[in-house]
């Protein structure tokens, strides 16, 4: 059965999470007054999109990369986390919610958050004996 996969519960909890996360950051404006709170999504954003990529491209059975070879797993996951932030900022400047030339930092912070939500995803993928079977 597609949902007994693994690493689909956790995605499926994952999502839920940043959902209401997410929610509360609008509702109570937390993106423009608690400096952190996008780094935080920024961080668990690359985490669950690690994780479907992970999921995509080693245990879901659509596609069978071989998972025992780290460095794949590591140039997979890393670099579909940035073609999903890369176009994420790319839309916040396209939507007027970022300046090309006075966010540079944040921009950058939020790449680098979304590789640490990335590696956390390989860390947590390499050490579950689970996936491993």
């Amino acid at each position: 059965m597609f949902i007994q996969k693994p690493l689909l519960k956790e995605i499926a909890v994952l999502s839920i999470i940043i959902a209401v996360f997410h929610y509360l950051c609008l509702v109570l404006f937390l993106y423009w007054t608690v400096w952190w709170s996008d780094i935080v999504m920024h961080f668990l954003g690359g985490l669950i999109i690690g994780l479907i990529s992970i999921f995509i491209f080693y245990t879901s059975g659509l596609i069978n990369l071989k998972k025992e070879n780290t460095l794949i797993v590591f140039i997979t996951t890393i670099g579909f986390v940035l073609i999903v932030g890369m176009s994420w900022e790319l839309w916040e400047i396209f939507a007027g919610l970022t300046s090309i030339l006075k966010d540079q930092t944040d921009t950058i912070i939020d790449l680098i958050m979304d590789i640490v939500g990335a590696l956390a995803s390989i860390f947590y993928f390499k050490n579950k004996t689970w996936i491993q079977n």
